[in-house]
């Protein structure tokens, strides 16, 4: 016999630039280019490391009530403004964080959204977190 066990789907309020976004989920990723050379006995050796910063993608659905239109045309706009700002997401602090990317995807249940912030420094853990 299968078994199967549903979770309920959690979702947070988060606010982006006036926005509300029932955030479902979180995705951070970290990079770093490496340069690659050959050594004298013909070895291997990392010669370069450049850190490439971080990118948080956060996705969710609109508030019900909100026009799609109205956000997409927000969001255009603060991608546009290349503005910076500090966020906390998940506990961790993100300095400089700007929007690089967004999708809203309409359909007739709600509007899914995803958005994709590059903080160009490294995530520190936010005051008050429990270590």
């Amino acid at each position: 016999m299968t078994e199967l066990k549903l979770r309920p789907i959690r979702r947070f309020p988060v606010t982006v630039g006036g926005i509300t976004l029932y955030l479902s989920s979180c995705r951070t990723v970290g990079t770093s280019v490496l340069r690659e050379q050959c050594t004298a006995d013909n070895t291997a050796a990392v010669t370069a490391s450049c850190p490439k910063g971080t990118r948080v993608t956060l996705e969710g659905w609109l508030a019900p009530a909100q026009d799609a239109q109205a956000v997409i045309a927000a969001f255009a706009a603060r991608l546009f403004d290349a503005s910076e700002e500090d966020m906390t997401v998940c506990g961790l602090c993100f300095q400089n964080a700007r929007l690089c990317a967004y999708t809203v995807n309409e359909n007739q249940e709600h509007t899914a959204v995803t958005l994709t912030f590059y903080s160009p420094l490294a995530p520190m853990k936010s005051e008050g977190e429990a270590e």
